[in-house]
């Protein structure tokens, strides 16, 4: 059953956990009908909240959607080369929305039918990821969603707060206080493995990353491979990849116990999309703990490449 707007009339923080496992539906201009469950979603809470695009009140042509009714679609174009989709919530005039970052596509999507094992997961697991996939841009903000037949959104499978994890959004490292508020919503199991795997096995999987990383000390680091390798070696199965790790790490629900920033990829880059503030921030911190860089956002791993045993 498609959602109508009283689903919407939430403040984001509801609008934007109770979306998770709801069916995102798109009719192609090819008439095709796409559709994934939504795995990830962020909140922006309007005027008080710093990293939201109504910060303060502002008000301007881009952002007059916000203040408009629930339930109707906010897209918007950045780093000049992205379109993000956002479904507006709360009562007109609060302007919040809720920023859709990952879907699952379901069996009905062609890359999903000509790649199973592959999947079409890679195509959809970040914001500017999906509007590609779906072919959503500019043309579409302002379209209801409660009305329209181009884009909507289903009843879905039913996710437990259990299965939820919350973290630090992406990318606000401007917004002062607001940077750190948990406004960040991810199906945990659906995130880190195949759908195979019991939450128990998944549970099991994702500490054992957690500890490893731990116990990485300050100024060295570990790759995502290495990591992977260990885990194998644990005999967690071969289905450990560096891919996983990075997951897992992506949804790391304690940043500041659990050193994420100590994980670089093989060459020694940084996390080209850091959960934790960005790029920018995973440097900082390592610079303040003593890792030599041999190249900007390259660590140099003869000298701080750390050997868990």
């Amino acid at each position: 059953m498609k959602l109508q707007r009283e689903f919407f009339n939430s403040g984001a923080e509801i609008v934007a956990r109770e979306l998770l496992g709801k069916k995102l539906c798109r009719r192609l201009p090819s008439g095709e009908v796409v559709s994934g469950i939504i795995t990830e979603t962020e909140a922006y809470l309007g005027g008080e909240d710093l990293a939201s695009h109504s910060r303060l009140g502002l008000r301007t042509k881009r952002n007059e959607v916000m203040y408009g009714k629930p339930g109707v679609v906010y897209v918007y174009f950045t780093y000049g080369m992205h379109w993000l989709l956002n479904f507006v919530c709360g009562d007109v005039g609060d302007a919040q929305a809720v920023l859709i970052r990952a879907i699952r596509p379901l069996g009905n999507c062609r890359p999903w039918r000509a790649s199973p094992s592959a999947g079409a997961f890679g195509k959809t697991d970040g914001p500017a990821k999906l509007t590609k996939f779906l072919q959503i841009d500019g043309a579409m903000n302002g379209e209801d969603i409660t009305k329209s037949k181009q884009l909507w959104v289903e009843d879905g499978i039913t996710v437990l707060r259990s299965n939820i994890v919350r973290t630090p959004r992406i990318g606000v490292d401007y917004a002062g206080i607001w940077k750190d508020k948990p406004l960040r919503f991810i199906v945990y199991s659906n995130v880190l493995a195949r759908p195979e795997r019991s939450r128990r096995e998944n549970l099991r999987i994702a500490e054992t990353v957690y500890r490893v990383v731990k116990a990485i000390p300050k100024g060295k680091v570990m790759t995502y491979g290495a990591i992977a390798k260990k885990l194998r070696v644990e005999s967690l199965g071969q289905s450990i990849t560096p891919r996983l790790v990075g997951h897992i790490l992506h949804i790391n629900p304690d940043p500041e116990n659990i050193p994420c920033h100590r994980v670089v990829n093989s060459k020694g880059k940084l996390a080209k999309n850091y959960a934790f503030g960005g790029r920018g921030e995973q440097e900082k911190r390592l610079v303040a703990e003593g890792v030599k860089f041999k190249n900007p956002m390259i660590v140099d791993l003869k000298e701080c490449l750390w050997d868990s045993g």
